[in-house]
């Protein structure tokens, strides 16, 4: 004669079991679920004869976007460096009229954002990053995870 109670307890541990199981990859996909955000400084820069304009002269360390006007008659060439090796610059020029973007992520410091072709005759400025007086941001939230299918 067999035992109904062991096959249902054995029953009662599989479901146990399975439901353990699921509730632990459930747990798993959470954790591997992560949301980062990411704040970007907008900064415009306009570019006449030999001088630099910027929107704002401190901005907080992270990702900055240079949005770079040239509203002079001569052609320039965007950048920004540090003393530290860092250096960044627009690709090629930018002639009379035209607007191109800049995107870096800085650390504490001083730059120097600079014209490539007239820096010697004075068209250059400094951004200081880490000091956040004025700051106006934009905020982007990232989300990535991991999805697993069920059954």
């Amino acid at each position: 004669m067999r035992s109904t109670i062991g096959k249902k307890g054995t029953a009662l541990a599989v479901v146990a079991l399975a439901a353990t199981a699921v509730a632990g990859g459930a747990l798993a996909a959470i954790a591997a679920h992560t949301t980062a955000t990411t704040t970007t400084t907008a900064i415009k820069a306009t570019e006449t004869n030999y001088h630099i304009a910027l929107s704002r002269v401190n901005a907080p360390v992270g990702i900055i976007k240079f949005t770079v006007h040239n509203s002079s008659k001569t052609t320039h060439r965007f950048g920004i460096h540090n003393t530290s090796g860092f250096s960044k610059s627009v690709a090629g020029t930018i002639p009379p009229g035209a607007t191109r973007t800049l995107t870096v992520t800085l650390k504490k410091g001083a730059y120097t954002v600079f014209c490539a072709i007239h820096a010697s005759q004075g068209m250059k400025t400094v951004l200081k990053i880490g000091t956040t007086t004025g700051t106006t941001t934009t905020t982007h939230t990232t989300t990535t995870g991991t999805t697993t299918a069920w059954g």
